[in-house]
């Protein structure tokens, strides 16, 4: 499984929308959630559910250490990536562990390191169990406490599983599976859009200047028609539509208008034309349509997609401002309403050049 960085961490993940109340006191119900909290099933993972009174809040996902060596810096990691949220307590759950013939899971030397950790640095109580896989049937068990165990209820027939369909999130098999929906299309491919880019680029019209207001206003509308056409479009995008497209989000104005879409009636619609161009588009323009699928992502609660658009964005444009504030708040967990404020102020933006626009032609 490839993942964000060398520790394996998936970065925090803040509920939102939606979801339905889980009850936290039930180790089965809780697990059933996990793979539509995160948008994908986790194997050989820790996951950590932050809660507060009865809310859960936060879920993380670190990868289960190689060795046994590794314990202790593996639940230091674990306490600092959600030392920020004032826990009321955490429950973790060690995805890969069975309960051994003499009743002791593998991994109680982890869960152990991983209890006194939390109570050391945040003076918080972790309640640790372990499953081998989070599966219907599949039994749980909790760590230190003989006798306390149970099965996994179906994930699909959970309450969580609804309200993410609901929403439009599909749950993947694997992060893998996630990553592979954003595969780059054909290097030839990329190579003759490309080529489409350059030369559009030294065609365009004098008189629609990048930097005028009727050039953005212009651009502005055709990725909005494309938007628009994405709900219903059943054939892919051609190659100078991607062309266009590119070049329309390489206008900074027009990128940040259209983090809009994320919160407007064409918001589904939106983060699949965002999707097809971070297949499509060749570098370093896919960085553009990558952040703004990573806004999309996270605003609709999948953390995974939105870390793996941003994979894309910075491996497009090194540097790339807009995908840097976002791996910022998406690493540190911060709520989804911060991200709905981009979209607010690009629509207060997009609201203020409308009426100036107009007050300058009147």
């Amino acid at each position: 499984m490839t993942d964000d960085d060398s520790t394996g961490r998936e970065p925090a993940h803040c509920r939102s929308g939606p979801y339905p109340p889980i009850v936290v006191s039930d180790p089965g119900k809780l697990l059933a959630a996990i793979p539509h909290l995160l948008g994908f099933h986790p194997t050989d993972s820790i996951i950590l559910l932050v809660r507060q009174t009865d809310s859960l809040m936060v879920t993380v996902r670190l990868d289960l250490p190689a060795d046994a060596g590794s314990d202790r810096r593996v639940a230091a990691e674990a306490v600092a990536s959600v030392g920020g949220y004032g826990a009321a307590g955490v429950v973790a759950f060690l995805v890969g562990d069975d309960l051994g013939g003499n009743g002791v899971g593998a991994r109680s030397p982890l869960a152990a390191h991983l209890a006194v950790a939390f109570a050391l640095s945040l003076d918080v109580i972790v309640d640790v169990y372990g499953v081998p896989e989070i599966a219907v049937g599949a039994r749980w068990f909790e760590y230190g406490v003989a006798g306390h165990t149970g099965v996994v209820p179906d994930p699909e027939s959970s309450p969580s599983h609804v309200a993410a369909t609901a929403r439009g999130l599909v749950t993947r098999p694997s992060r893998d599976a996630i990553a592979a929906t954003l595969e780059p299309d054909a290097d030839d491919v990329l190579d003759r859009r490309a080529a489409l880019i350059a030369a559009a680029a030294e065609q365009f019209p004098p008189d629609l200047d990048p930097l005028s207001t009727a050039a953005v206003e212009h651009v502005f509308r055709l990725v909005e028609g494309q938007v628009q056409r994405a709900a219903d479009r059943s054939g892919p995008l051609t190659d100078r539509d991607v062309a266009e497209l590119a070049l329309a989000l390489v206008d900074l104005r027009v990128r940040d208008w259209c983090i809009a879409f994320a919160i407007g009636e064409h918001a589904v619609a939106a983060e699949r034309l965002w999707t097809e161009l971070t297949r499509a588009t060749p570098t370093p323009e896919r960085a553009e349509p990558a952040a703004l699928l990573a806004i999309s992502a996270y605003l609709r609660g999948n953390g995974a997609l939105a870390s793996l658009a941003l994979d894309r964005a910075e491996a497009a444009l090194p540097d790339h401002k807009l995908a840097s504030l976002l791996r910022t708040l998406l690493t540190n967990g911060l709520p989804a309403t911060t991200v709905r404020h981009l979209a607010e102020r690009a629509q207060a933006a997009r609201r203020e050049f409308l009426a100036k626009h107009r007050n300058d032609r009147e």
